[in-house]
């Protein structure tokens, strides 16, 4: 889908985000008022499972004609997935974040990280744009919901006391995450916001790990993704062992 066609989609008069609860690490469970994420979320290792995610929230049907659910969730995996922002951070983007008022993409927006006090740009790609335009351009939630620009941008029904959208809950992204993981049969792993996170930042590694040039570019870019100290922090959170660390040391002499 071009940014013209994209255009071309009366996404007219779009939907603040209420601030997010502080996170705080309790024993490596993520603790809110909004609702708990367990650390520890699983890493999905190859494309195929991140397809079946995808796919479970583009297709899901819950019995009604209203479907909109799955399309807001699967921009929302998707968004995850290409920015490798954490579910928290990504929860209080608006629609003003994504669009120029004629209702065109923007290139990126910025976002500052709750956890790290962090700056960080994020790039708006084609994937992302393709997934958000489905999802806002869905009759069902055109026709249910007065879209604004100053709204959120993964939007609940729910409203505030004074009258404006909500965002979804952290605990509600968590709690479809849940669902699909049942329906999908991965029962044994221990699927949550973070799982998205660290899924597309070990395939990206995995992609060039045989190209020692390319691994040491993607590991750099990995680290700057993540918003990572230093490498080695963004080799631990890729789950990376010391062999595969030796190996890329190895690699690079001077």
């Amino acid at each position: 889908m071009s940014q013209q066609q994209v255009s071309n989609l009366g996404l007219q008069n779009i939907l603040p985000m209420r601030k997010k609860p502080t996170l705080k690490v309790v024993n490596k469970t993520y603790r809110s008022r909004k609702g708990t994420c367990l650390g520890g979320a699983h890493t999905l290792t190859t494309i195929e499972d991140i397809n079946k995610l995808k796919n479970f929230f583009l297709n899901y049907d819950n019995g009604t004609a209203r479907n909109n659910m799955g399309y807001r969730n699967y921009a929302l995996v998707v968004f995850a997935l290409n920015t490798l922002k954490r579910g928290g951070d990504i929860l209080r983007t608006t629609i003003e974040d994504i669009f120029n008022s004629d209702m065109t993409f923007k290139k990126e927006f910025y976002i500052k990280e709750e956890k790290t006090n962090k700056t960080a740009r994020v790039y708006i790609n084609k994937a992302m744009q393709e997934a958000i335009a489905l999802y806002i351009s869905n009759d069902e939630l055109r026709n249910s919901i007065q879209i604004e620009m100053h709204q959120p941008l993964f939007m609940s029904r729910q409203k505030d006391k004074q009258g404006n959208y909500k965002s979804i809950a952290l605990r509600t992204y968590n709690d479809w995450l849940t669902k699909a993981k049942k329906e999908l049969g991965w029962e044994n792993k221990r699927i949550s916001s973070h799982s998205c996170r660290k899924s597309a930042s070990r395939i990206i590694y995995e992609q060039s790990k045989d190209d020692p040039n390319k691994a040491r570019m993607n590991l750099a870019w990995l680290q700057e993704q993540l918003n990572h100290s230093s490498q080695s922090t963004t080799l631990r959170y890729l789950g990376i062992s010391n062999d595969e660390s030796d190996s890329i040391h190895d690699s690079i002499q001077f």
